[in-house]
């Protein structure tokens, strides 16, 4: 079965996502962790903003060469006017450097409107739920307010998150393909990050299409292995893991696992009301936002207390091996590496520290190494 080529071509270049025409406006966001049930629920299509590839020409004239790519890409598309297609950009909890962009543009007095959404840092704390669901509140008055001014209903929020519930059942049974060989890894990257892009009820339909059609076999398929690591904004590195015959069984990065995880979470918004009936729309969105798995850029502390979880739980999954991927100059995701080398050097299980750049041109030096990796753990 053949995939979406829409799928492919957002795949391919994320940044395409900006200039697709349709009925509805488009809202930006910059990082994993903001509500776009809230967007959605206001009749915008939400669209994930992951930067673009090189030359940076008016970007790299106000950022240093050490900042990462995924930051000046998103600079330079500001800059260049690739952006003013959009409703709005909202930037979440992130790094320092995404933070000091939206300030940036905030005051630029040009493009879109700016809008900022963030966590509370102690998600355990006693006040945690009642100030994102505040901040949440907030967040859906301005986002109204960019559409139409009409206060988003209950229904319309609930619809939203009944279409997450979906798309992450739809996920897992991506993943489940991908782990019998029915779909290559790359296919499978293409699929996740299309849906991060896209009007998400498309996508949804594609993608009933798309498994409806799928041969399954009944076995597994390929070399298991783990993968850690912030966004991932190279085809490349997918393509590497597809031609190298990994069967990715455990996920924890940026783009994927931390969106569309493999495994059932129990944090469905439906199962979530199940549990919390007393809950309105928001209430269940905050809930699920504190207990959804969370990444550097928003989690407090050096990672030492998650790192031999991860480990444990990608061993429970069969995983022979771990590769932790990382954006060349990422700082968050860097500080995460020697806990997790660490962790991985106690449990005995192997690991490969990887860093990778935006880029129009594929990397050798990459290949060979996903390549001598997985061969190494078959």
């Amino acid at each position: 079965m053949a995939l979406p080529q829409i799928w492919r071509d957002l795949a391919t270049d994320p940044a395409s996502a900006l200039t697709v025409t349709g009925d509805t406006p488009k809202i930006g966001y910059a990082h994993l962790h903001v509500p776009v049930e809230v967007i959605e629920a206001a009749g915008a299509t939400p669209v994930r903003l992951l930067g673009g590839a090189p030359p940076y020409v008016k970007a790299d004239a106000h950022m240093q060469a050490y900042t990462c790519s995924l930051s000046r890409g998103l600079l330079e598309h500001w800059l260049t006017g690739s952006m003013d297609s959009l409703k709005a950009v909202v930037f979440g909890h992130a790094c320092d450097t995404l933070q000091r962009i939206e300030a940036v543009l905030r005051a630029s007095a040009r493009g879109p409107e700016v809008l900022a959404y963030y966590m509370p840092v102690n998600r355990a704390s006693a006040g945690a739920f009642d100030f994102l669901k505040t901040r949440i509140a907030s967040f859906a008055a301005d986002i109204a307010k960019l559409t139409g001014g009409a206060e988003i209903s209950e229904d319309a929020l609930n619809q939203s998150m009944q279409r997450s519930d979906r798309m992450q059942q739809i996920a897992r049974q991506l993943w489940e393909a991908h782990g019998k060989g029915a779909m290559p890894f790359v296919d499978l990257y293409d699929a996740l990050l299309a849906a991060q892009l896209m009007d998400r009820e498309q996508w949804l339909v594609l993608a009933d299409t798309y498994l409806a059609e799928l041969a399954i076999p009944q076995k597994d398929s390929g070399v298991p292995v783990a993968l850690y690591g912030g966004p991932v904004i190279n085809r490349d590195v997918a393509q590497a893991l597809t031609q190298a015959d990994a069967r990715v069984v455990f996920d924890m990065t940026g783009t994927a696992g931390l969106v569309f995880p493999p495994a059932d979470t129990g944090l469905g918004f439906a199962a979530l009301r199940k549990v919390h009936s007393q809950d309105d729309g928001l209430g269940i969105l905050s809930r699920r936002m504190l207990a959804w798995p969370t990444d550097p850029t928003t989690l407090p502390g050096s990672g030492d207390d998650e790192m031999p979880q991860y480990v444990s739980r990608a061993q429970q999954q069969g995983a022979k091996g771990m590769l932790a991927l990382r954006l060349k100059f990422c700082e968050p995701w860097g500080f995460d590496e020697p806990p997790l080398m660490r962790a991985c050097k106690e449990a005995e299980f192997p690991c490969n520290a990887l860093e990778y750049e935006i880029s129009n041109a594929p990397s050798g030096q990459m290949e060979t190494r996903i390549g001598a990796f997985i061969e190494m753990l078959s």
